[in-house]
């Protein structure tokens, strides 16, 4: 299966100013929304060696040329097509990108050995149990996967009731204003229709939202390595807005993959977790869900997700308890967080209006269907749902990709009054 997908925690940062520069103007007509093209672009790029499956040993891969150029390719389309609404294919995009790099990973001892008297408990009335006692809560995403979002705004919903009240969201350069449209320049990944939602929740029950990622350009001249000088100037950034200077305000870090690791990678890195407790004193508590849910192809899930107890089940988002504040971590971070996530089979598979189970059961959305006028004669069009009060240049609620001849999802709304519009 896929690891954490090390090679581009700090290269995606990267990546990701050059993929939006290739939209340029695009966003001249608002519905041509400035990812669009970029997406169209990777679609095509990719059309010819999608099928990963073929490389999986280090022979087939050294046998092609442009190998990391295609896995790179793959890893961003894989970001873009979350903006569409197509989750399988940005996890199957990942995955193959994963394999191409030959980045896969084997159980080892230690996480059977963590699995023994692991008792599944609810993950989000545990983590807001352990949570009472620490100043900042750490909470990863893998970028690709929405329902890692889902989980994270109900996380801030139930931190909040006891006492939370700074919400530092990765990749998000500008805050919007409570009640506020989510607009692309809030941040890169708020063009995701769940993060938006993440964003306008946490604006609406009182979060002070900050940012804390600087543009590559401040790198100091390069003098320091980029992955170590982000770090650090998130961890300054993070301090200054909340902690020092006389506030003593509870923080939710909301970030990608290791940046909430409090130990140093294989690679020997330090990340924000680890820079924030040496610099205040203050040992976070640090939660990872970016690795244990089901995948399009099995044999691309982490090694052991079939034998956790209690992944069969249609339920809720669980952890792996051991004994008093003491929690099972598997993979890449045993050792290096607190708690880790594992989400049920079921909350990964067609539901509800043939969307995925998280829409429904976590987040309790209910099924529309998309107008029969907005569905294409031929071809693929991004249908999308926005809230009557916004325009469309705002990240939509919902969006869904449909295709010509196929049976179309619905859209997964909450309650409230809602257009529709379409991108070809």
């Amino acid at each position: 299966m896929p690891m954490q997908l090390s090679w581009c925690r700090s290269a995606l940062y990267v990546m990701v100013l050059g993929w939006q520069a290739m939209a340029g103007a695009a966003e001249a007509d608002p519905l041509t929304w400035r990812w669009t093209p970029t997406w169209r672009t990777l679609e095509a790029a990719v059309g010819q060696y999608a099928q990963a499956q073929r490389w999986r040993t280090p022979a087939q891969r050294e046998a092609v040329a442009d190998m990391n150029k295609r896995a790179t390719d793959l890893a961003a389309l894989g970001t873009y097509r979350v903006f569409t609404g197509d989750e399988a294919g940005a996890m199957r995009a990942m995955d193959a990108s994963a394999v191409m790099r030959g980045e896969t990973a084997a159980s080892e001892a230690a996480d059977l050995t963590a699995l023994d008297g692991a008792e599944p408990v609810e993950a989000l009335a545990a983590i807001v149990e352990e949570a009472r006692s620490h100043q900042i809560v750490m909470l990863n995403e893998a970028h690709h996967v929405q329902m890692n979002r889902a989980f994270g705004m109900l996380l801030a919903r139930e931190l909040k009731k006891i006492g939370f009240e700074v919400l530092a969201f990765e990749a998000v350069y500008q805050a919007p204003a409570p009640g506020a449209p989510i607009l692309g320049k809030a941040g890169f990944y708020a063009r995701d229709p769940q993060l938006a939602n993440f964003l306008r929740e946490a604006g609406a029950n009182g979060w002070r939202i900050i940012s804390y990622d600087n543009e590559i350009e401040q790198s100091d001249n390069g003098k320091v390595p980029f992955q170590l000088w982000r770090e650090t100037t998130a961890a300054q950034q993070i301090l200054k807005k909340s902690i020092k200077n006389g506030r003593q305000q509870k923080v939710f870090i909301y970030a990608g993959y290791s940046h909430i690791a409090e130990q140093p990678d294989r690679k020997g890195q330090t990340w924000l977790a680890r820079l924030i407790k040496q610099s205040s004193g203050i040992d976070p508590l640090t939660i990872d869900q970016s690795g244990f849910f089901a995948h399009p192809e099995p044999e691309d899930e982490q090694p052991l997700y079939a034998q956790i107890p209690g992944i069969g089940t249609s339920g809720l988002p669980f952890v792996l308890k051991r004994g008093a504040h003491s929690y099972a971590v598997l993979g890449d971070y045993a050792g290096r967080v607190d708690m880790q996530v594992f989400f049920p089979r079921a909350l990964s598979a067609p539901g509800v209006g043939g969307r995925s189970g998280w829409r429904s059961t976590l987040l309790g959305l209910t099924p529309r269907a998309i107008p029969a006028a907005l569905l294409p004669a031929n071809g693929q069009r991004v249908v999308s749902a926005f809230k009557k009060n916004e325009t469309v240049a705002a990240t939509p609620v919902d969006s869904v990709l449909v295709e010509a001849g196929k049976t179309p999802p619905s859209f997964m709304l909450p309650p409230g009054d809602f257009y529709f519009r379409v991108k070809q």
